[in-house]
């Protein structure tokens, strides 16, 4: 009996009526379709095997038994149903959603963001360094004022000190006039006016004290006050990094000190130590750019 014969007429429409599945494989001009053939002839050994050759499993696969292939026909069947403007729209929404939104303006105190303008800026640097080095003069003379008039009967200590200046010249970024502050002496500093905090006091308290001071009666008051009040900017910086001596600065906060206090912060007292090594150097390279006007016509 021949093998075509081993089936009844029954058996081969039971056959014929079985669906096979088809499998999409992608290519640059498009889908390409294939279907499996359906063999007409079989062993009734075989027929299992030939059932099972492709099978799909728990994920939409369908997995090829002889070669272990694996093809997911999930994807392939799903962009038939997907237009090319639903697609384009996908991609939209993904690289929306991935896209970082940058907030400007200054950051609050307890947002965990970090602006690119921080205090590693080098304005912000040099801030520092003018603060840091003011503020040693303003407590060292003062000193100096203390130990020369505490024993005379009409010391009033509440009057006979500096005050706390404005913030102006610290926080003034403009380049040519940093340049020029690099040679500007302290009566001159000093002599500006005093902060709001001070109401009780005339604005221009500092600088009627600096003329009493260089006018004073005593030769010996007189020619120390004048020292130190004639002291630039930079002199007063090359003593306080140990380039230049001098004398009367000898009671000034030293650099050391000073450095103790960023040693929790290895990047910050670096740059703190270059910007003072360096300041004049930073501040002559530096160029003047003509600032945009914001007055609106």
């Amino acid at each position: 009996m021949k093998e075509s014969e081993s089936f009844n007429g029954e058996e081969k429409s039971v056959l014929e009526s079985i669906y096979f599945p088809t499998f999409s494989i992608k290519s640059p001009n498009g889908l390409i379709t294939q279907k499996i053939k359906n063999h007409k002839k079989y062993d009734i050994d075989e027929e299992e095997e030939d059932f099972t050759f492709f099978k799909k499993n728990n994920n939409n696969h369908i997995e090829n038994e002889n070669d272990g292939a694996t093809h997911d026909l999930s994807p392939e069947i799903e962009s038939i149903h997907i237009s090319q403007s639903d697609k384009d729209l996908c991609k939209f929404k993904e690289k929306k959603k991935e896209k970082k939104i940058i907030k400007f303006g200054r950051k609050r105190k307890n947002s965990l963001e970090k602006g690119k303008h921080n205090k590693y800026s080098g304005d912000n640097l040099f801030r520092k360094c003018k603060g840091i080095i003011l503020h040693s003069l303003y407590l060292l003379i003062n000193k100096i004022i203390t130990d020369i008039y505490k024993y005379d009967p009409n010391y009033d200590k509440n009057k006979i000190k500096l005050l706390k200046i404005n913030q102006n010249q610290i926080i003034n970024s403009d380049v040519i006039f940093n340049k020029q502050f690099i040679n500007k002496k302290l009566k001159d500093i000093f002599s500006d006016k005093i902060t709001s905090r001070c109401s009780r006091y005339n604005p221009d308290h500092n600088e009627i004290l600096i003329n009493k001071l260089l006018n004073e009666e005593d030769q010996v008051k007189k020619d120390l006050f004048e020292k130190i009040f004639n002291l630039t900017f930079l002199d007063c910086l090359n003593h306080f990094r140990g380039t230049k001596t001098v004398k009367e600065l000898n009671d000034l906060t030293t650099y050391e000190e000073i450095c103790k206090n960023f040693e929790n912060d290895e990047d910050y007292l670096y740059s703190f130590k270059y910007y003072i090594d360096n300041y004049e150097t930073i501040i002559g390279n530096k160029k003047w750019r003509k600032k945009k006007n914001k007055n609106i016509i």
